[in-house]
C-alpha cells in the first residue's frame, strides 16, 4: 500500500467517477514509492520523533496549523465548491474564545482557589493581563486535569463559534452566485477586525491581552504537548472529511442540494479553522487581532489548493511543506532583496505572493491541459 493509497482509503478518497489518470514519472510518484508499505509509518514516526528530539516542534506547530486551515479550504473550495475568502474571520473567532471565555474561566477558578488575582474588569482586563495570566499559569501548573479539560472545552467552543461565525459571514450569499460568496466573505474581514479592535474585553484592541498557559503543567514539554494536540486535530479533520465525502451528506454537498446543506458544509469547514485559531492563541500566549489578519492565513491556503489540486491527499501535505519552506526562504533573503527595491518593504511580501499565485495559475492551467490530453488518449 503506497502513501497515496493510504490517503485515498482512509483520509481523502476520490470518487471513482472523477479520479484523474495517473501521472507518469512525476515527483509525486517518486514520493509515493518512498512512502510505501511500512516506510509510510516508519518515516511519519521518525519525523515526529526528530521534531521533538531536535527541539524543533515550533516549525511543526506552525506547519500543522497551516495544514489545518489548508485542509478546511480544500473541503470548502475543492469539495463543496464554496469560494470562501474570509478565512481570518473564523480563525479570529477561535482565538477570541481563548481570550474572552477560557481566560475568564481560568481567572475565576484561580480566584475561588485563593489566588490573589488583580482586577480583570473594565480597563484592568488589558492593564493587568500580563500579571493575571502569569498568576493563573502558575495555578494551572499544579492542576493537570483542569488544564486538559479547559483545552478540550476551548477546542469544542472554538469549533462551534468558528463554524457559526463563518456561516453567518456567507449566509446571505448561499444559494446565489459563487462570486457573491467570495465578495461578501472577503469584504467582511474588515468588519471582523473592527469588532475585535473595538470590543477590548475580547482581544485587547491594538494592545492585545495575555492569556494563561494551558500547558504550564507540562513544564518544558508544553510545546511538545501542544504539537500533539495539533496533529490530533489534523488526524480528526482528515478522517472526518474523508467520512463526509463518502457519505450521503457529502454527495449532497457536492451536488449543491440546497442552502441548508451548503450552510452545514460551511459550518464544518469554518469550525475546523476556528480550532486552528484557538490553538494559535494558546501557542502565542497573547491575543491581538493582528495575529489573525495576515495574508498567510487568507491566500496561502488558496495557493496550496492551486498547486496541490482539490483532492487533497499527499499533494496537500507536501504542498503546505513546500510553501512554508518558500516563506522561510523569502524571510531570510529579504534583507538582501530590499537593497534593490525603491518602494516600502511592507508591500514586498504581497508582491511575492501575487507572483506565486500567477505562476500557480499557469501551472494549474498547464496541468489541466495535460490531464485532458491523457483522458482523450485513454478514450481513444
Amino acid at each position: 500500500m503506497t502513501f497515496r493509497d493510504v490517503y485515498r482509503r482512509y483520509w481523502c478518497p476520490i470518487p471513482p467517477g472523477i479520479e484523474p489518470p495517473p501521472r507518469k514519472n512525476s515527483m509525486m510518484a517518486v514520493f509515493d514509492t518512498l512512502m510505501s508499505d511500512w516506510r509510510y509509518y516508519f518515516i511519519t514516526l521518525s519525523i515526529l520523533s526528530i521534531a521533538v528530539l531536535l527541539g524543533s516542534p515550533t516549525f511543526f506547530v506552525s506547519y500543522g496549523l497551516f495544514l489545518i486551515v489548508s485542509l478546511s479550504i480544500h473541503w470548502l473550495w475543492g469539495w463543496a465548491e464554496i469560494p470562501f475568502l474570509g478565512t481570518s474571520v473564523p480563525l479570529m473567532a477561535g482565538g477570541l474564545v481563548i481570550s474572552s471565555i477560557t481566560t475568564r474561566i481560568v481567572y475565576y477558578l484561580a480566584y475561588i482557589s485563593g489566588i490573589d488575582m488583580l482586577s480583570w474588569s473594565g480597563s484592568g482586563w488589558v492593564e493587568n493581563s500580563e500579571i493575571n495570566a502569569s498568576l493563573a499559569s502558575e495555578w494551572l501548573a499544579s492542576n493537570l486535569l483542569t488544564s486538559i479539560g479547559l483545552v478540550l472545552l476551548s477546542l469544542f467552543i472554538a469549533f462551534i463559534v468558528g463554524g457559526f461565525t463563518g456561516w453567518l459571514t456567507v449566509r446571505p450569499a448561499l444559494g446565489k452566485s459563487t462570486a457573491l460568496i467570495a465578495i461578501i466573505s472577503y469584504s467582511l474581514l474588515d468588519a471582523g477586525s473592527w469588532f475585535a479592535l473595538k470590543v477590548y474585553q475580547l482581544s485587547g484592541g491594538y494592545t492585545g491581552v495575555y492569556v494563561p498557559d494551558l500547558f504550564s503543567f507540562a513544564g518544558e514539554n508544553g510545546l511538545n504537548l501542544l504539537l500533539f494536540f495539533v496533529f490530533f486535530v489534523i488526524f480528526v479533520g482528515l478522517f472526518g472529511y474523508d467520512r463526509l465525502r463518502g457519505s450521503s451528506f457529502g454527495l449532497d454537498v457536492k451536488n449543491k442540494t440546497d442552502v441548508a446543506i451548503q450552510s452545514q458544509a460551511v459550518f464544518l469547514g469554518c469550525g475546523l479553522i476556528g480550532i486552528a485559531g484557538c490553538l494559535l492563541s494558546i501557542y502565542y500566549g497573547y491575543v491581538v487581532q493582528a495575529n489573525f489578519y495576515g495574508i498567510s492565513w487568507k491566500l496561502y491556503p488558496l495557493l496550496v489548493l492551486l498547486v496541490a489540486g482539490s483532492s487533497g491527499g499527499s499533494g496537500l501535505v507536501v504542498g503546505v511543506l513546500v510553501l512554508m519552506g518558500f516563506q522561510y526562504l523569502l524571510t531570510i533573503t529579504r534583507p538582501l532583496s530590499t537593497q534593490f527595491i525603491f518602494f516600502p518593504v511592507a508591500y514586498l511580501h504581497n508582491i511575492e505572493l501575487g507572483l506565486l499565485i500567477i505562476f500557480a495559475c499557469f501551472y494549474l492551467a498547464k496541468r489541466s491541459q495535460s490531464n485532458e490530453s491523457e483522458l482523450e488518449e485513454l478514450e481513444q
